[in-house]
């Protein structure tokens, strides 16, 4: 009856093994930015770094992360800005 236990400790140990793998990778590329955007809005900068929306406008608020507000409603922040400001926020905010 230990062959069924073995079988799913195998595929939950691969599992693992990926996820960690997954994370390792994302550690040393940085997060994943939409090269062929040149602009960000909160959302985009919010599925990049998984925080949420309100997270990354009270970043704006506070002066952490800049974005401009060219049509005096919505904030949108610039390719390598975002791509720092995930970077940043990986680290720990440090």
């Amino acid at each position: 009856m230990s062959a069924p236990d073995d079988g799913i400790e195998s595929i939950i140990r691969r599992i693992v093994r990926e996820e960690i793998d997954r994370a390792a990778a994302a550690t040393l590329h940085g997060p994943a930015v939409d090269d062929r955007k040149l602009l960000y809005s909160v959302a985009d900068v919010a599925a990049v770094t998984g925080m949420s929306a309100q997270y990354v406008r009270n970043d704006i608020r506070s002066g952490r992360l800049a974005a401009a507000q060219p049509s005096g409603s919505k904030y949108l922040i610039d390719r390598e800005t975002a791509s720092r400001y995930a970077i940043w926020l990986q680290a720990g905010r440090l």
